[in-house]
């Protein structure tokens, strides 16, 4: 106990340092020693979970066993080495505080524990085999209280304690090969089979949860069932408000209040839907089972919080931060204003959040512009007050959107005058809007009108009252309607001299471009994908590349599966990462001799005391994956305000990916296309074809890519994919490395 409240008098002088932070938010980061999950490679994972195969156990289970370790070590390093888990900061350090008392009263695992974050903003939870706990940010944005939380955990320990992953593995494969009771059922019986045995283990995990762990606690019986509710709905965002229709409003800026929907969608959250093909059990049946143990334990005198109180606020309240930004990276636009909006309610004016919505309101305008909005799901499909957000979303046409991301991002410039990255997202929103829309002076009314004589309106009014009605009428006047927002939006920002100013030099700018031979509309060249005779023609050469950060390589060594598993590819693990282990090697060598300086991020290189460059690696792997999701449109990656510290460290602006994937056809696999197209040719003998394009195609296929990513401009200066035929030697693959290293110094 001493140990439990030592560690958390540390996790509660994180929390709030953080908490004095609030004016800001800086996004979590891992400190303290990097745990070996991260570090040691997937064979040295893989022969330690070995040793737990079950000795007693027949042949074929044993043998299954051994795959299944195979499978889980290798995803689990994927999953962890990919960016978007996190340990060591003040959220990890109170959960693994929270099961560290849970494994005090439950006082009976061999398995040494260990609870990760995982940057997510789903409700989630998940255990594996050998005791690592992923912990969604999402699941710790909903849930209401330190006993909810410990329920979820305690349920999690049991999935561990029980063995129910590679339980469910192993008679996922019975079910699958219809072996023993499974032997003459038919597919959809196979698919319920597998539905009920999962169920089985949540029901299991549920109640030996709460019967040997929470149930020895101090905490409130009531919120084991309670949480089933947030579970409910927590599709949902953390809170349920109106959102201001002022929300978006400024001192010269107000948006027509009929943007906004009169009534929103109501929220249905079903809890007996039909789990009857599904892997979890409805949580009406969830319920019921609970409350049977629950019923006879008192709740009086039990508490919500006993790890801390204030601790479990301040990790809820990040959790709710980063998922602004995780929602941001998600290209969940409406979400991440709306999760904004309401910590802004408590937060008013955070950098942080108005940041999130500046880029969120640039980000979906440029999608908007470029007709790239199918991602988004329809208005009519969301529930509760979040449908506020994506009704204005699709009410506004594309230049009211960027009209809006212009003024917002201006507010934010105006309010923080020395952020250089909300300079630059002004900047960057304004462009958009005047460029991609080729807009002037004279689109833009400088004063507001002056307000008709009433009499006269009336009289007008009835001399037209059968013709307003007229379909005709009426779309004229949503028409004028929609232009005079647009025409009226900037007469107070015209008489902001900062807003003027970058105006002012915007016109020049679009005045120039369009008067020059290289002129074709944005909408042209990015919707259209059209492109000028200068713009096509060859551009001067870049300046040379001097120095890279090498992150993470990646390998994949694959065979072909046969007729047997429908010839899905296998992935062979082993040699995977065998061959993984020698890039490592080869490419900084190969670097050296090039003469192309590099500096290299990779989570098996890093050393215990490297938790700088473990937080390096997760901000690359985040501008990564938020680019990839991008399309061909001039977007801001969400976490580019991170850039210019990043540059300033390493040197360079070019971050390196490389990576191959091998695929071999076998001979073994070979014979059975042989003598598959033999067999068949007895009774259609064309089928004869297939044996002799068996013979004659490549026994494998090799692909290699090759990307440098320049992470200041957003673009990917250099990027090679290449595929060849054939099964390569050692020194082929070798060869292939580095000539395109060797294109890369010399691009």
């Amino acid at each position: 106990m001493r140990k439990l409240y030592s560690s958390l008098i540390l996790v509660l002088c994180s929390l709030s340092i953080s908490y004095a932070q609030r004016v800001d938010y800086q996004p979590l980061r891992a400190s303290g020693p990097i745990p070996q999950d991260f570090t040691d490679f997937f064979t040295s994972k893989y022969m330690e979970a070995l040793t737990t195969v079950d000795g007693s156990a027949d042949r074929k289970t044993r043998k299954r066993q051994s795959v299944f370790h195979q499978n889980n070590q290798f995803f689990l390093d994927e999953l962890l080495t990919n960016g978007s888990i996190i340990y060591g900061d003040p959220v990890t350090n109170y959960l693994q505080q929270v099961m560290d008392y849970l494994l005090e009263v439950y006082g009976e695992t061999n398995k040494k524990i260990r609870v990760y974050t995982v940057r997510s903003p789903q409700f989630n939870a998940a255990a594996t085999e050998d005791g690592v706990l992923l912990v969604n940010l999402g699941l710790l944005a909903q849930v209401e209280n330190e006993a909810q939380l410990a329920f979820v955990l305690s349920h999690e320990l049991i999935h561990s304690e029980e063995n129910h992953v590679i339980d469910g593995f192993l008679e996922k494969l019975k079910i699958e090969k219809g072996e023993a009771a499974y032997r003459r059922q038919s597919g959809d019986d196979k698919l319920i089979a597998m539905s009920n045995y999962s169920k089985s283990h949540e029901f299991e995990a549920d109640l030996e949860g709460y019967m040997r762990i929470f149930s020895k606690t101090n905490y409130d019986p009531e919120e084991a069932l309670r949480v089933l509710d947030v579970m409910l709905y927590s599709y949902l965002p953390f809170d349920e408000l109106d959102i201001d229709k002022t929300f978006f409003n400024s001192d010269r800026f107000v948006l027509d209040t009929n943007l906004f929907p009169e009534t929103v969608r109501n929220i249905t959250a079903y809890e007996d839907y039909d789990d009857s093909k599904s892997t979890h059990p409805n949580l009406k049946a969830r319920r019921e089972a609970l409350e049977k143990v629950i019923q006879n334990t008192p709740s009086s005198g039990k508490e919500w919080y006993i790890v801390s109180e204030q601790a479990f606020k301040e990790a809820q309240e990040m959790a709710r931060f980063e998922n602004s930004a995780l929602f941001l990276a998600n290209r969940q636009y409406p979400e991440a204003i709306y999760n904004s909006f309401l910590l802004l309610n408590s937060h008013p004016n955070n950098k942080f959040l108005r940041k999130n919505v500046g880029i969120a309101l640039h980000t979906f305008a440029t999608y908007k512009n470029n007709e790239q909005t199918r991602f988004i799901p329809e208005a009519s499909d969301i529930e509760g007050n979040l449908q506020s957000v994506y009704f204005l979303f699709d009410k506004l046409d594309a230049k009211g959107l960027s009209i809006l991301s212009a003024q917002y991002n201006f507010e934010n410039h105006r309010m923080f005058p020395d952020d250089p990255f909300l300079k630059q997202m002004f900047k960057k929103s304004l462009r958009e809007l005047v460029f991609f829309h080729e807009l002037t002076t004279d689109n833009f009314e400088t004063e507001y009108p002056v307000p008709e004589d009433e009499e006269e309106e009336k009289v007008e009014e009835e001399l037209d009252s059968r013709r307003r009605n007229s379909k005709v009428s009426k779309l004229s006047r949503a028409k004028r309607s929609r232009d005079d927002i647009h025409a009226y939006a900037f007469v107070d920002l015209f008489q902001d001299q900062t807003f003027k100013a970058e105006w002012d030099e915007m016109q020049k700018e679009l005045a120039a471009f369009k008067s020059s031979n290289n002129y074709l509309s944005w909408y042209s060249r990015r919707v259209k994908g059209a492109t000028s005779e200068t713009a096509s023609a060859k551009q001067p050469k870049k300046a040379p590349i001097e120095k890279v950060v090498v992150v993470t390589p990646r390998y994949l060594k694959l065979k072909q599966g046969n007729m047997f598993n429908n010839y899905r590819p296998i992935i062979k693990f082993e040699e995977t990462d065998v061959e993984l282990r020698q890039m490592r090697e080869i490419i900084p060598t190969y670097l050296e001799n090039i003469g192309l300086e590099a500096s290299f991020l990779d989570y098996k290189t890093l050393q215990e005391n490297q938790d700088e460059e473990f937080n390096d690696l997760m901000f690359v792997n985040d501008w990564l994956s938020e680019y990839w999701k991008h399309p061909r449109t001039e977007n801001m990656v969400s976490r580019s305000d991170q850039v210019d510290a990043f540059i300033e460290k390493y040197g360079t602006q070019y971050v390196l990916y490389t990576g191959l994937i091998t695929y071999k056809k076998t001979k073994t696999d070979l014979a059975y296309d042989i003598v598959f197209g033999l067999v068949g040719s007895l009774v259609f003998p064309p089928f004869v074809l297939f044996t002799v394009a068996s013979l004659i195609k490549p026994y494998g296929e090799v692909y290699q890519f090759v990307t440098v990513y320049d992470i200041k401009n957003g673009y990917a200066r250099y990027h090679f994919v290449e595929k060849l035929d054939g099964y390569m030697s050692e020194a082929q693959k070798k060869a292939m490395i580095y000539d395109k290293l060797f294109r890369v110094a010399n691009d």
